[in-house]
Parts: C-alpha cells; sequence; structure tokens
C-alpha cells in the first residue's frame, strides 16, 4: 500500500473516530437506587403535593455535567412540579406530603436543572409530584444533562413510585 493511500485510511479513521465520539451520548454522570419501589399514602389534602427521594446522581471520570432537565417516567395521573438535588452527607430525602419538601435542611437543597456537579461526587435527587388521583405512579426519572465537553446525555434512576390509599 502506498504511503499516500496509509495517510488517508489514517485521516479516515480519525474523522470516523471523532464523528463517533461526538455523536454517542455522554456517560459522564450515572443514576443508581434502591432494588425496591415506594409507596406514598394519598395524604387526604386539598392539594396532593410529594416530594420523594429517587436515588442518587454520580460523575464518572474527570467531567462536570450540568442538569439540564428532570422529568418522570411513565408517569401515571401525576405531574411533575419540580426537582431537586441535595449533598449525599447524612440523611436522603426520602418522601413526604408538600413540596419542596420542609424537613430537609434548606442550605443543602439546589434547583436540579442548571446545578453543576464536580466529578467524584454524589447528590440525591428528588421530585415534586402532584397526584392527580389514587394510584397515581411514575416508574422513576430521567436526567438529562451536558458535560463540560459540551456532549449531551441522560441518566434514568429507575425507582418506582405509587400513591396508595393506604400503605
Amino acid at each position: 500500500m502506498s504511503r499516500r493511500k496509509w495517510i488517508g485510511l489514517l485521516v479516515a479513521g480519525a474523522v470516523v473516530a471523532a464523528v463517533v465520539w461526538y455523536v454517542l451520548p455522554s456517560r459522564a454522570l450515572r443514576g443508581y437506587e434502591a432494588a425496591v419501589g415506594t409507596c406514598v399514602p394519598w395524604d387526604g389534602s386539598k392539594d396532593h403535593t410529594y416530594s420523594t427521594g429517587q436515588g442518587i446522581l454520580e460523575t464518572e471520570g474527570d467531567r462536570s455535567v450540568t442538569i439540564t432537565s428532570v422529568e418522570l417516567l411513565d408517569p401515571s395521573e401525576a405531574e411533575l412540579l419540580g426537582a431537586r438535588v441535595m449533598d449525599s452527607d447524612g440523611t436522603g430525602p426520602g418522601a413526604t406530603h408538600g413540596f419542596p419538601s420542609k424537613t430537609l435542611d434548606q442550605d443543602r437543597v439546589h434547583e436540579a436543572e442548571g446545578f453543576v456537579i464536580d466529578p467524584g461526587t454524589e447528590w440525591h435527587v428528588f421530585v415534586g409530584v402532584q397526584a392527580l388521583a389514587p394510584g397515581a405512579t411514575w416508574d422513576g426519572v430521567r436526567v438529562a444533562f451536558e458535560d463540560d465537553s459540551g456532549r449531551s446525555g441522560r441518566a434514568d434512576i429507575l425507582l418506582g413510585v405509587e400513591v396508595r390509599e393506604s400503605c
């Protein structure tokens, strides 16, 4: 093979590698959760709002990430009111009535959208949800993000929640 063809193949390979790197989603953030679902009781109040901890977000590698959105996975009779993150030191957010949760140290709680997670750190993610009827459910949350190189990705946290008359 001539030197010219060899250089052409190397350049083509570099271009393909760069395109694949840019097109593939970032894996700089992962979510993990408990292996069980959660039940919250229908609270009988007028607004039927809940704060539920959905799991932990953890950066992987040496990239920081910015959360761009949080959404409920497969919601039924449930509407997202907002999402927050809280450092993973100490007690997590659990599940409480009302949003935002008044049981948490508000100095540790931050709006999720636009929040930057530094490399090597873990953060609880929790959501505020309005249940529209008993039996409301969602299968977890999807956290979309962009890493510090500009690549986007998502982390799904699969912790189902059901609102029942009694738990």
